[in-house]
């Protein structure tokens, strides 16, 4: 299986703590208490730097300039005139303070790629539960990019233990980014401010447990419950008829609602099931089924990277909103 995890100067670019990664790569270590000890044992305590950029004849390229690692001179990316590098120990500061005051532990650190994409997971000593049995640990995940379409994000993100589904924060924004910061001037100010911002991971947390919570109360009948993947899983406009594509996806979806893992937990049974199983069989389809019936090692890549930052993670952000309005209603 393909995982993608950066080599930086002939060593595997992360490292974790507890279990140990499905790749079986990276550098364990008992804990990881501050944002040092992960850069060094992540293999991310390097800077970038940028250079012009030339052409075989000598000229310079105009507008372009490439995006330089200091250990070993690797170009990483090329970028435009109003990039500003964000070094890696400065976009993982914000989590300093969690930290040193919450108690908040570094799980996984590490760089993607040639080490143009990096991230810290972060775990908070807090765990919800929707439903007695069934928890919920909260997680920080910071990531950053060295390169124009690689954006500075930080966002919570909580990860059902029985299942290991990433879930989506219940926030206003439809679980986005609590920080979100471009590469423009000016990001170093706005990275102190960013700092500021981290207890609103506390504030999120119990938003989305009291969410969740409601979500597992709200019972389904199978019509309501195909009401709800056919609403996550629309038929497109001027369409008759879903593509058989998109009735299988919405077959093993709903299969997933009783049958995925920890679904008695979520409250499905012979009379029904919850929108809190509802919610998790897309999770679970996103996060687990696709990247398994992946046809190649880059199929599943980019399965797994969508599932977390692409356009998996936006429909599994709709179905936590049609969720909700289902409780609200």
């Amino acid at each position: 299986m393909a995982h993608n995890i950066a080599t930086i100067n002939g060593r595997t670019a992360m490292a974790y703590q507890n279990e140990t990664p499905w790749h079986r790569l990276g550098h364990r270590l008992p804990s990881m208490t501050s944002v040092p000890q992960a850069l060094v044992a992540g293999g991310l305590d390097w800077q970038i730097g940028l250079q012009p950029v030339f052409l075989a004849d000598g000229r310079q390229v105009p507008g372009r300039r490439a995006v330089i690692r200091d250990v070993d001179n690797a170009i990483l990316n090329t970028v435009g005139d109003l990039y500003t590098p964000i070094q890696n120990a400065d976009a993982f500061d914000i989590l300093t303070p969690a930290c040193a005051d919450f108690g908040v532990t570094i799980e996984t650190a590490g760089a993607l790629g040639r080490g143009e994409r990096v991230w810290m997971l972060a775990k908070m000593p807090e765990s919800i539960e929707p439903i007695k049995g069934d928890t919920i640990n909260g997680y920080f995940l910071v990531t950053t990019g060295h390169g124009d379409n690689l954006a500075y994000s930080a966002r919570f993100t909580p990860i059902r233990v029985v299942c290991q589904n990433t879930l989506n924060a219940a926030t206003a924004q439809r679980g986005t980014d609590i920080v979100r910061l471009p590469h423009l001037p000016g990001v170093d100010r706005r990275l102190d401010e960013a700092r500021k911002l981290v207890d609103r991971m506390m504030a999120a947390m119990k938003e989305t447990g009291d969410t969740f919570a409601s979500m597992a109360r709200r019972k389904m009948n199978a019509r309501e419950i195909a009401k709800y993947i056919e609403t996550v899983f629309p038929t497109p406009a001027n369409v008759a008829e879903p593509s058989t594509q998109l009735a299988q996806r919405r077959a093993d979806v709903a299969r997933l609602v009783w049958e995925g893992v920890g679904a008695d937990l979520a409250g499905a049974n012979a009379k029904g099931a919850t929108a809190w199983a509802a919610y998790n069989a897309v999770t679970e389809y996103f996060d687990h089924v696709l990247p398994g019936v992946a046809k190649s090692d880059r199929a599943r890549e980019r399965a797994n990277e969508s599932a977390l930052f692409g356009q998996y993670a936006g429909i599994k952000a709709k179905a936590l909103d049609v969720a909700r309005e289902l409780v609200a209603a």
